[in-house]
Formats: structure tokens, C-alpha cells, sequence
């Protein structure tokens, strides 16, 4: 009989870069490779790695010890991610990880759902618009009919008109309903990418000062690990240009409008300048207006507004919050910022002046 006995402290010898790996086969076929670190007339205590396990000597055919094998590197690929074998200047690395799974996890479920909500929108707003035609030729007709000439096919229209508008009422609310969904779940989507960008920063900073093997390894890991949620992601490069050492790049408003914006991962929403708004027909006189930080530090007034859609090459995103800046004698450059960004991985090669969206479109 096997039994599980998980230290509490880690054994410090595992570490050492050659040393003895036992290997213990079992009468009944199988085997355990380890480190025997003690032994009765019963059993042995056998080092596994992430704990040591007893192994009862009647269930023993016979074991051997082989030299100069590299026990971190047998067991670093099974074992690499417990917590006993994460090296002390990563223990939030390891904890950050684990979240980023599980956001993964609700993100690929978001926006699964997200795909079926909008392909429902779009069959509603078909349906809404078919209900609307049909409301209206009915209603054309019944206005030049006289009752006392056709009373019962008058009595059929009217009763089709008010089964239509209720249908029509039914699907209004179910595409309201959809609308009130879509935000939460591209809550999910938006905030495990924006997870995951601060992760690799952080990730990236802390890899600059690798001191040892084990730090190396565990960096190598976790960097395959961040390729298997890369797969997740479609990449779409865009070139860009530099004034004023500023990030420049062109974006397209509501499929009509190309306007420059400066990058700017710091500014929490998206700028418009006036000229460009005006032309969009966004200005609202009633709309509600807050103060705005420039790229430059400079705060300005600004009116909220929603963009239906803006893009920036190949990638884009829908309902963007944007502000408008409200001071039409100056010519100020569209700011680009995170209510944009955060619907991507974001990479800027500077060597080649291209950025790199990364839309999320897992399979």
C-alpha cells in the first residue's frame, strides 16, 4: 500500500543537480522514480518531488539507484508549476497564473456567448424589420378600406396588425435584453485581456534579472504556457508613425470618418477632436460633459459619446466610449486609449514602427 505524506517543509536536497534517482518497482507492474530518504523493515519514505509517499516493502519486487541523473530536470515538466517548485521571487508569478486560467476559462465562455447573442440580434433585427414593412402595408390598406363593404376581412386585418405588433413588442424586448448582456460579458473579455497584458509586462521585468537555472526554468515555462493562450488570439499589424514622439496611427469611426490618433495606453478613453465629432453628428447640446487629460497633461472640457464602431487596420470594436473634445479653435489629435485598447493584446515593435493588435477569437 501506497500513502501520501506531503512534508512541510520542502527537502532542499531535491535541488542539487545530480543526485540519486531511485526507482522502485512494484509487484504489480508499475514503478516510482524518486529519492528513498529513509527505510524500516516495512516500508520506505520516498521523495517524489512535490511530497514524499510510503511505500509498503510487500508490495516491492526489488528497486535500484542510478547516479548522476539530474532529478530537477526529470521532474521540472510535471512539476514545475507546484508551488514547492516555484522559485520565491515568482510566488505571485504562480498565484497570477492560476487567475489567468481561470479568467481564460470565463472569457472563451463570454464570448462564445457573446457570437450567439449577436447572430440573435442580427435574425431579431431581420425579423423587426420584415414585422415593421408588413405592419405598414397592412396599415395602408386598412385605410382604404370601408368597414360595411368587407366587415369580416377588415375584423382579419385588424386582429393580424395587433398579433404583429405584440410579436414586434416581444422581439423589442428580447433585443433589448440582448443589449443589456452584451456589456457584462465583454466585461469578462476586456478585463482577462487586460490581465493578461499586465501579466507578460510584469512577467517581462522580472526576466531582465534572472539568477539562476531555476529562475530561467520556470520563466521558460510560464512563456509556454502564455503560447498555449496566445493561440486564443488573431494578430493584426498596423504601421505607425512618429511625430513629436508620439505613436501615431489612422482609425476609421463608424465605417465613415478616418481620423489620427495618438496612442495612448494611459488615457482610460478614447478622444475625438471636435471637427471630427461635428462630422459624425455626435455633439449632443444636452449630452453629459466631463474634464478630459491630454496626452500632454493638458485637462480639457469633453462630452461622452458611443462609438458604434471604430477600427484601426484590421482590428476594431463596437460600442466604444469616446469623449469629444469640446473646444473647436484648436486642433487637437485624436487620442487612442483604453476603451479602445482593451479589447487586445497590445505589442509596439519601435525597430519597425508597427503595432500589433490581438483580437481574441478562440475556437
Amino acid at each position: 500500500m501506497i500513502r501520501a505524506i506531503f512534508s512541510l517543509f520542502f527537502i532542499s536536497s531535491f535541488f542539487l543537480s545530480l543526485a540519486f534517482a531511485d526507482i522502485i518497482y512494484l509487484k504489480n507492474g508499475k514503478s516510482v522514480n524518486g529519492i528513498i530518504e529513509s527505510e524500516t523493515a516495512e516500508h520506505l519514505i520516498v521523495n517524489i518531488g512535490p511530497g514524499e509517499i510510503q511505500v509498503d516493502k510487500d508490495n516491492i519486487n526489488t528497486f535500484i539507484k542510478e547516479e548522476n541523473t539530474d532529478l530537477e530536470k526529470l521532474w521540472e515538466n510535471k512539476y514545475i508549476f507546484n508551488k514547492d517548485f516555484v522559485p520565491e521571487r515568482f510566488s505571485e508569478t504562480i498565484d497570477n497564473l492560476n487567475l489567468l486560467k481561470n479568467q481564460r476559462i470565463a472569457a472563451i465562455s463570454a464570448k462564445q456567448q457573446k457570437e450567439k447573442l449577436k447572430k440573435s440580434q442580427y435574425l431579431l433585427d431581420k425579423k423587426m424589420y420584415s414585422i415593421r414593412k408588413e405592419l405598414d402595408r397592412l396599415s395602408q390598406k386598412l385605410s382604404t378600406m370601408i368597414l360595411k363593404d368587407n366587415q369580416q376581412e377588415y375584423s382579419a386585418i385588424v386582429e393580424r396588425f395587433y398579433s404583429l405588433q405584440a410579436e414586434l413588442q416581444l422581439a423589442d424586448s428580447r433585443s433589448l435584453q440582448i443589449k443589456e448582456e452584451l456589456p457584462v460579458l465583454n466585461q469578462a473579455i476586456s478585463k482577462y485581456i487586460s490581465e493578461l497584458n499586465l501579466f507578460e509586462s510584469d512577467l517581462d521585468e522580472k526576466a531582465k534579472n534572472l539568477t539562476s537555472y531555476k529562475e530561467q526554468n520556470f520563466v521558460d515555462a510560464v512563456n509556454s504556457q502564455l503560447a498555449v493562450f496566445h493561440e486564443d488570439f488573431t494578430a493584426h499589424i498596423q504601421e505607425y508613425t512618429m511625430r513629436n514622439d508620439n505613436i501615431i496611427v489612422r482609425g476609421v469611426i463608424n465605417n465613415t470618418v478616418v481620423c489620427e490618433f495618438v496612442v495612448d495606453t494611459g488615457a482610460s478613453i478614447v478622444l475625438l477632436p471636435y471637427k471630427v465629432a461635428d462630422r459624425l453628428s455626435l455633439i449632443n447640446s444636452n449630452g453629459q460633459t466631463f474634464e478630459a487629460t491630454l496626452a500632454n497633461g493638458e485637462k480639457v472640457p469633453a462630452q461622452l459619446a458611443i462609438l458604434k464602431k471604430l477600427q484601426v487596420g484590421e482590428s476594431y470594436a463596437e460600442n466604444v466610449q469616446a469623449g469629444i473634445l469640446l473646444d473647436r479653435t484648436r486642433d487637437y489629435p485624436g487620442l487612442l486609449g483604453m476603451s479602445f485598447l482593451k479589447n487586445f493584446i497590445i505589442k509596439i515593435n519601435y525597430n519597425e514602427s508597427k503595432l500589433q493588435l490581438e483580437d481574441f477569437t478562440p475556437e
